[in-house]
This record gives C-alpha cells, structure tokens and sequence, in this order.
C-alpha cells in the first residue's frame, strides 16, 4: 500500500521501502522520513504547533551505528532554500545529507506535553526516530527561543520514556518536563498492530468476556448501564460477541479506551465497572477485606498514614489491601527522592482520570507540604464507578479530544487555559454531583496512596516553588509512574475462571481412600565444597555444550527480574533434597486422591520458622479436579507464593493445542513431587552458564550434570549427592510434556501413561526449578524408589510451562542458573487404606 502526501500542487509517492517498517504498532507510518532535498515543499515537523508551517523542521543524520536527531532551517517562503543549510543536533554535530521529517496526512500529529511521575501511553513512543522503531522524538524548551530536540527512549528498561539531548555540549536526561512527538492514524486511534501469532483463539476469549460478565456484574450494574445509555446490557454483550478477535482482545486488555461505536452503548463504561467489580473481589479473594483501613480506602479512594510509626511489612500490606496484589507483585520498598518545580501551565493541573481500571500511585512527604507545594488534588470517592462518574465518562468517551492525553483515555474533566489566569479556574467536578477537590497535605513522612482511576489533578503551587517527596524506586514501570505496576485486571479475572473450572470438573470417588500418618526417612547427602564442584561441573558439561562457565559466587536476588521467586536466595540452614511419594502410587484406583502438603513436609522436616520450597511435582487432581504439571516456589511462611500450575487446554474436538498456565494459590501436591527446602536466604550457590550443545546422548542440562557427577564419584564409598537450584533457559526451545487431564482413570502400565504426556516445545525466556541426586542411596529402609531428577519450567509471560526434557534447538540452546547442595535427603510416603 502506498500513501500519497499533497503539498500545494506537488504529489510526492512515497513507496514502501521508504517508510520505517514497524509492525508492533499502528503509528509508525505517521511520521515519514524524506531526502533534504523534499524538505523544500513539505510542511515540517514544526517545533511549536504542529499544524504551523514554519521554517523550522526536524531531521536526522546517520553518524556511524546511530541516528542523530536534530534540526534544519528554510527558507522564509515553501521551495525557497537556504544555502547550505545543516542538520544541527544540541551537540553541536551536524551534517550536510540527512533525512528530513513529514507528517502523513492520514495521521493527527502533536507536542504531547510529558509532566514528571507519568508514563506516556507506550504507543506514542516507540516510532519515528530511527528506521527501527524503537525510539521516539522529545523537545525540551529551555527559553522562548531555545529549543532543543532529542531521542525519546522507546525500548523497555529502566531509560523507557526518559528524553536524551544535549545541553551546552552535555548529554542530559530528562524523565519529565518535555514534550514528546504523539501521533495516532485518524481511522484507528490507537489501534496497535497484532501479528497472526499473536492473535488468540475467538472461543478462549468469549469465554473469558463471558465469564467476566457473569460473574462480576450485578443487576444494579445493569441497571445503572442502561440508565445512562439508554441501551439494555444484554444488547451491548450481544454485539461484543459479535466483534472480531482483536476488537475482543483490546477490550480484555489494559487499553485506557478503545476508539469504538460501541462506547454509545456503554462498551467504555462496562470495562470501568467490571474492572472495578474484579479488583473488588481481588482484595476479598486475598482477605484484605479485613484490613483496618479497608473500609476508609473504599470510602475515599486514598489514605494518609504516618510512615514514622510502619514497619515495612505494614507499608506491604497497606499496599496489598488498596490493590488486592500478592505479596510478590508489590515492589520492592526502597525509595527514590523526585523533587519537582512548579512549571506554570502543565497538563496534569486538569482535573483527569489516569485509566479505565484501579491504578495506584504512592508518595511519601520528604517534608511538610502546604497548598503552596502545588500537591495532589484528588476528589474523594470517584474511584468508585458511580452513575455521575458514569455519566460524564459516558459523554467523555464518545466525544473525545483530538490531541493530548484525553485523546487516548485519560480523560480531563477540566482544561486549564495556559493563556488564561488558570489560578482560579473553575471547578467543574462540582457540575457533576462531586465535592470539590482535596489538596493532599501533610506533615513531613506523610504516607499517601491514592487510587487515580479516581478524580485528581496536581496543584497550583507557588511560583518557583518545590515539592520533594519520595516514590517507591527500583526501577521499571512502578517506578516511572511512581506507584504500583498496571496489572491487566482481566488476567486476574481469566485466571481465576480457569481455576473454577478445574475444581469444576472434579468427579467425586467411589472409593474412600484414608492415609496413613506421614511416613519419614533421613538420609545424610554427601556435601563437597562448591569450588571442587564448579571444576567437576566444568569438565562434565565440557563433553556436551561448547561455551561452558561454573564458578562460585554469592546468588544474586532471586526475587527480582528476570526470576520474579518467592525468596530472594536458595541457601540457609540444613539444605534438604525431599522425594515425597512417587510412581509406584500411580497403578491405584486412590492415586488421585493421594495429597501431600508443604505443611506436613515443614512439620517433618522439624521446621517451624522459614520453609522456602521449590522443585517440581504433579498436581493433586483430587483438589483441583484435572491432572497437571505443578512448580512449587513458596516461600511457606513468609506467605510468598509464586507457584504454577500447568495443565493441557483442547480444542473443541478434545485435541491438545497448548500447555496452560494458572497462579497456584495452594500448598497441596498430588501423589509425587521433588523439593528443595532451604530458607531461601542469600549464600554463595553454583553458578553455571551454559549455551550452544555439541552433544548428541544428553539434551537436558540437568540430566548431563546429574550424570557427570555420578561419573566423577564413580567407585568411592559416599552417599549421594544431592542439588537443586534454579536456571534461565535464556535462548533456544525445550521440549516439555504436561500431564493431560485423565478423567480420573487410573493408569496401570506406562504406555498408558504416555499416551497422556502431552509434548510442547517452549522457550525462550524460562524459568526453571530443578532438583536432583548423584544416585540412589544403599541401606536405605523405604522400599520406594528415589526419583534421580525432575525439573520443571514456565515462562516469562506466565501462560505456558511443563516437565522439562531437554532442548530441541542445540545451537541456539542457553543456560544460566544457580544451584545448592543438599545436606540431607529426606523420603516422605503415604499409605492408603479403603
């Protein structure tokens, strides 16, 4: 397809290749970049209002691997040039062959002001200033007449959405106080791009919109609806179930707003309900409710605590009550200085909503802070999805503004007028049934946190005036928007249907089975210092992969990214390797209603303090009504669970099509299952990193390492030796089987029970829990069979995992992980009784 660009009397045919190919979003083609030469006739990327003609345009210039974005001068008049004209940055670098910038005429382009302690919606920044995409353009405006243009940070990490430029020869970077180049395609505002494998099936997400319909909205919802539309809710379902799947994949996701006619019959409204309806049953589902400040939160939509008289573990469950997060989606509680000036006109004075879904921002007082501070003003109680907040969104959604963060679903209620005196603008909230707005003071270690989908606006403070506080730091997107991450509500909604509908299946026995206490047996690991390890580690793995690397090295933090663990290390106290019951269980009629707990193995293992367990089991089909692979990571008494349940989704005929995978939010495993029981505390662990395998006869990082170890004791009267850890499956595909559902039957031959291994090949971007012993130890009085390795994985994303084999892709395959060694194996069995 070919866009045409008029300017005047001249067409020029801007062909394909000419354009940035970006297929991750819908605004990489609103921006187009030109030879100098065409600069004469087109209308610049303006440096003040995008819409002006101007003389002044923006291009860029390739100086070895990177692109520099600058400016260039015209001439006075269209087709007029001046001699000699450069590409000048804010460095001083320039050059004479550069590209220049054009607005397409198919697209709305602007200045979007960009205020500190804010994101811009992450479809404005990832275009335009590099044919890759990846970046976008900024303007800082140091003086009436001195502007300087920079590269705006597309890519993901810690300088995403940050503006790069120079100053008097000097690289600075700004997380704030600039405006960034916006643009959106007038046909589909907003609209990103979904490759074919991206897409996901129609059924899938009808049941989940269903789901989320059914279960979380009320009759008085649908009542309040059709109030203010005028439209019944069953219309509205009816004609969403008709949509195409991207259409419904935007409505289930963390979109602000979706460019729609719908939104005449509400589809902007519902999602604010039934996001709120789901966040509501978060907090209930995780006991929150019982939080002593619940019942104001819920009132007012913010608090203020002293932080002077909190511990850390109340400032996490503060933060677990107004969101209804685990404990391991709050982050970490370090705390960053932002001191902000008082910038006159800014965008954030208007009185706005940040999004459709409950999101919350933190800041705690790093001095006493008066109205003259220019804090955050907020009205109480319209994070609440009311009929009048209802109504003025239903006006808001359907007519929104062309330009500015109103245009994507940040939706301003008033609109300050930076030519106008705005320090005594109106009040519209007060039009719509609300009290006017509170501005947010406080003493100095004033803790505030405060719900924005509700009403809010930052304060007009006095001229030059600072207002320093504290944001939770840390890095990543919490951090930018100084709060707590925006978590899709819909996930949480989908998860917890698929959890239903697992207990749903649930067939009751005929049989009643009754256990025998738990049956334990301790046997002492042989435990060789970890530098003679790393060298035994290095040689075996040599004979497999070609780059291999085993040192010793204090573990890094495991509970951050990429591994997002429930402890933040893998060592502490008597480290056990746990074989709890086994295959020999799995020829009886009881074998699913078999059930061991993380409780019962704390109890036996004589712990009562700190359990942190991870490894790999089988799920406890008698709990959850279907057969699964189970990852354990839970940190027992701490209460971080990060644990995952894979299971096998069919298609309409019964046929696997892909692995699944669900939160488990349970310390019950079924009839098999291989730990690692620490108490998860910092320590020096096994560090390997291995990539590229070279050998044909063993595939599984863990099987090769497990064997090499058996071969380098081979002959010495030792007992066992037993490891386990985690590792990164950084690059390459593995293969993994997960446990089809068996409808209860009992599988009494191995060929049976193969014929329900369901195999997937996963990757990159795993996470792996592993453990493993050298060999079976003699003399030992249980007559079950210790299990020698068992390791299971899931991935980045949170949708799929399994029971690990091996790798598919050997010259792509990598490997880092970190690993213990045990000091006791510990055999725990059942018996059963009809």
């Amino acid at each position: 397809m070919k866009s045409i660009l008029t300017f005047g009397t001249l067409a020029i045919v801007i062909s394909a290749q000419n354009v940035p190919k970006v297929h991750h979003n819908h605004n990489s083609h609103c921006v187009v970049w030109l030879e100098k030469s065409l600069g004469l006739y087109i209308q610049p990327i303006s440096l003040n209002n995008t819409e002006e003609d101007g003389n002044v345009g923006v291009c860029r210039f390739k100086y070895g691997e990177r692109w520099n974005i600058g400016t260039y001068t015209r001439g006075p008049r269209r087709g007029e040039q001046k001699r000699d004209v450069d590409c000048v940055t804010g460095n001083g670098s320039h050059s004479k062959n550069y590209e220049v910038a054009a607005k397409s005429h198919e697209c709305i382009v602007w200045w979007h002001e960009q205020a500190f302690n804010a994101l811009p919606l992450p479809l404005m920044t990832s275009f335009a200033a590099t044919p890759s995409g990846t970046d976008g353009i900024c303007k800082v405006r140091y003086g009436r007449n001195d502007v300087v243009i920079g590269r705006l940070h597309g890519a993901e990490g810690g300088e995403y959405a940050k503006c790069e430029h120079y100053r008097d020869g000097k690289g600075v970077m700004l997380e704030g106080g600039f405006a960034l180049l916006g643009a959106y395609d007038r046909r589909r505002p907003y609209e990103a791009t979904i490759g074919k494998d991206q897409l996901r099936p129609r059924s899938e997400l009808l049941a989940e919109f269903n789901h989320a319909v059914s279960k979380y909205l009320t009759q008085n919802d649908r009542n309040m609806l059709q109030s203010i539309t005028g439209y019944p809710v069953s219309d509205l379902v009816a004609d969403i179930q008709n949509e195409s799947v991207i259409t419904l994949m935007k409505i289930l996701s963390s979109d602000r707003w979706i460019y729609s006619e719908l939104n005449v019959k509400g589809l902007h409204l519902l999602r604010c309900v039934l996001a709120e309806r789901i966040t509501d049953a978060r907090r209930k589902d995780h006991g929150m409710h019982l939080h002593e400040d619940y019942e104001t939160f819920m009132r007012d939509g913010m608090l203020l605590k002293d932080f002077s008289k909190m511990t850390n573990e109340d400032v996490q469950e503060l933060l677990m009550m107004i969101s209804g997060f685990e404990a391991s989606q709050i982050p970490d509680l370090t705390w960053q200085l932002r001191v902000v000036e008082a910038e006159g006109c800014d965008l954030n004075l208007d009185l706005h909503v940040d999004t459709y879904h409950p999101s919350w921002k933190v800041w705690l007082y790093a001095e006493d802070i008066d109205e003259s501070n220019g804090p955050m003003n907020f009205v109480k109680g319209s994070h609440r999805n009311d009929i009048k907040k209802l109504t003025w969104l239903h006006q808001i959604s359907n007519y929104p503004p062309v330009y500015g963060p109103g245009s994507y679903g940040s939706f301003r209620m008033d609109s300050v007028d930076c030519n106008a005196d705005f320090s005594t603008k109106s009040r519209n909230e007060t039009k719509w049934g609300y009290e006017e707005r509170t501005a947010v003071v406080g003493e100095k270690m004033t803790l505030v946190v405060a719900d924005v989908s509700g009403l809010h606006a930052r304060g007009i403070a006095a001229p030059g005036k600072l207002r320093r506080t504290f944001i939770i730091g840390g890095g990543g997107e919490a951090a930018s928007m100084g709060g707590l991450p925006r978590i899709n509500p819909f996930s949480y909604a989908s998860r917890r249907m698929r959890l239903e509908n697992m207990k749903q299946s649930k067939k009751p026995s005929k049989t009643l089975w009754i256990p025998s206490e738990l049956k334990v047996e301790r046997i002492r690991l042989h435990k060789p210092n970890l530098e003679d390890l790393a060298i035994i580690a290095e040689d075996v793995l040599s004979k497999h992969f070609e780059y291999v690397s085993a040192k010793v090295v204090r573990c890094p933090d495991l509970s951050v990214e990429p591994w997002n663990l429930a402890a933040p290390g893998i060592s502490g106290g008597d480290i056990k390797v746990i074989d709890v019951g086994g295959e020999h269980h799995q020829v009886f009629d009881y074998a699913n209603q078999l059930t061991f707990s993380l409780e019962e193995l704390a109890d036996a293992a004589g712990v009562s303090d700190k359990a942190y367990f991870l490894g790999a089991g089988a799920a406890p089909r008698a709990s959850i009504g279907c057969n699964g692979e189970l990852i354990p990571v839970d940190n027992l008494f701490e209460r971080v669970r990060r644990s995952q349940l894979a299971t096998v989704e069919n298609d309409s005929e019964g046929q696997p099509v892909r692995s699944i995978l669900t939160p488990y939010e349970s310390s019950e495993m079924g009839f098999l299952s291989n730990l690692l029981m620490s108490r998860g505390e910092p320590g020096d662990v096994l560090q390997l990193e291995v990539s590229k395998r070279t050998s044909k006869n063993c595939s599984s990082l863990t099987e090769c390492l497990r064997r090499g170890i058996a071969e380098a004791y081979k002959g010495v009267d030792l007992p066992p030796i037993g490891l386990g850890g985690v590792f990164r499956v950084n690059s390459g595909k593995v293969k993994t089987h997960v446990m089809a559902d068996t409808g209860g039957k009992t599988l009494k031959t191995s060929a049976e029970v193969q014929d329900y291994l369901k195999i997937f090949n996963i990757g990159p971007g795993l996470t792996a829990a592993t453990v493993f012993v050298s060999k079976s130890p003699q003399g030992k009085r249980m007559s079950k069979k210790v299990r020698l390795e068992h390791t299971h994985l899931y991935n980045d994303g949170l949708t799929e995992g399994g029971h690990y084999h091996g790798d598919v892709t050997p010259d792509e395959i990598s490997y880092t992980g970190y690993f213990v060694v045990g000091d006791h194996l510990l055999l725990v069995d059942k018996e059963m009784h009809q």
